[in-house]
């Protein structure tokens, strides 16, 4: 074969074997539902990715689309479950796959505190992509009120916090703050009124370290129409942190005087 011949040849191979290459996989990942709570089951679809490839659907507990396993990464009360369990999944010939996964418990927790987690999916076997989706654990925030039709129906309340991480992933005592997104922007600013808390090991908020105590209302006057909003940081791992926006809101209620 001559040279030209050979250079043609070649150019329509790779031409042909281009179009299918494994990297041009691109896995997608669908979850039956977005939202939940420890210990609830949800139905995971994948599909795009490499035909016939084996790999893992997990819980991705600290952001870093990795897997991590061992006797130091535990979770429950007892720190006797997987923080980030796995489960073994295997593409079709189209690329496509099904499996179930159960939402692990918080660290030293039974509940898994409220928060923006991962459920993701390593199939690297033929160059399939990985894929993740977002989950979310909601939290509960209540306001409590001294009485129905007070003048002043924001003065004197307080705020009742469920739900919430109790530790970080160090074994830390989570912290955060509750605030008033006076403007929408889900973005504290330093003229919006807010506490400070502490998310106590059943995973309420408290105003002090140690012991239940009262969350006041951070806004003591009247006509506000804003949201109060939970902000509480969660360390992804020893190096990095973030500050999640967990989803845990209430609107000023409203009596016979106004808002």
């Amino acid at each position: 074969m001559s040279s030209r011949k050979r250079n043609l040849f070649g150019a329509v191979l790779f031409l042909v074997f281009g179009l299918v290459s494994p990297a041009q996989a691109d896995g997608q990942l669908t979850l039956g539902a977005g939202t939940g709570v420890a210990g609830d089951p949800v139905l995971v679809y994948g599909s795009g990715f490499w035909p016939n490839t084996s790999g893992f659907v997990f819980f991705d507990h600290n952001y870093d689309y990795q897997i991590n396993q061992g006797t130091s990464w535990k979770c429950g009360y007892y720190s006797d479950r997987d923080c980030e369990p796995t489960v073994p999944v295997t593409s079709d010939e189209d690329g496509n796959f099904s499996t179930v996964i159960f939402i692990p418990p918080g660290k030293k927790a039974v509940s898994l505190g409220a928060g923006t987690y991962f459920i993701a999916a390593n199939l690297p076997i033929g160059g399939g992509s990985d894929a993740s989706a977002p989950f979310k654990v909601l939290a509960e925030l209540f306001e409590s009120r001294p009485g129905a039709f007070s003048t002043l129906p924001s003065r004197g309340s307080t705020l009742i916090g469920r739900k919430f991480a109790p530790f970080k992933l160090t074994g830390l005592q989570s912290t955060g703050k509750v605030w008033w997104d006076v403007n929408g922007d889900f973005t504290h600013t330093s003229d919006e009124p807010f506490q400070g808390v502490w998310v106590l090991p059943d995973g309420s908020l408290s105003a002090c370290q140690a012991t239940a105590c009262a969350v006041r209302n951070p806004f003591s006057g009247r006509g506000v129409k804003a949201k109060l909003r939970v902000d509480i940081v969660h360390e992804a791992d020893v190096n990095r942190s973030t500050e999640q926006k967990v989803e845990a809101t209430v609107i000023v209620a409203c009596d016979l005087f106004g808002c």
